[in-house]
């Protein structure tokens, strides 16, 4: 089975907001579409990256590969 590429995205939504559902509308994105960027279908542009690490409180980096 593959490794999802974004895994730790995914766990740190999971911790702070519980769904990515709760999580999308606070970084100004569809559900459908996040879900492409957890599962490494979809790439953020840069400054989608940044709000999700800044609502994150992490560094884009660490939830990206």
């Amino acid at each position: 089975m593959a490794r999802n590429p974004n895994f730790e995205l995914r766990n740190r939504i999971i911790e702070k907001y519980r769904t990515q559902a709760d999580f999308a509308p606070e970084v100004g994105m569809r559900e459908d579409r996040l879900s492409r960027v957890i599962n490494g279908r979809d790439k953020p542009k840069p400054e989608q990256a940044q709000r999700i690490a800044e609502k994150l409180g992490c560094r884009v980096e660490e939830i990206f590969s």
